[in-house]
């Protein structure tokens, strides 16, 4: 539905600046973007929940990045979204092969 752009501006927007009260952790966001998922006509895509995510997580304080990368099994290629925030990756792989990550997606990009 949106061109790079403007889901590039989107997702880059400063993060609130200072700790907010009763946020969930990244980890408890997560959680809630799978369980909403769960309940949607069609199944999201990797792409779509790592956007949904990364927003969610930005808007409440924390440095999240989406990452997106690609991989090569038995001559079929892929390509896979995920979030990673302090650290910690969110929805990363199904634990087959690693995905080579593009480059990171900053403001200043």
């Amino acid at each position: 539905l949106f061109g790079f752009r403007r889901c590039r501006g989107w997702l880059v927007k400063p993060t609130r600046e200072g700790p907010l009260v009763d946020v969930p952790s990244a980890a408890e966001t997560a959680r809630m973007v799978a369980a909403a998922c769960a309940f949607l006509p069609l199944r999201p895509t990797c792409l779509t929940r790592s956007l949904a995510l990364t927003r969610l997580l930005r808007r409440h304080g924390q440095p999240a990045e989406l990452r997106i990368g690609v991989r090569k099994v038995n001559e079929q290629f892929a390509a896979h979204a995920w979030v990673e925030c302090q650290g910690e990756a969110f929805g990363r792989g199904d634990g087959g092969p690693e995905y080579a990550p593009f480059e990171r997606i900053t403001p200043s990009a």
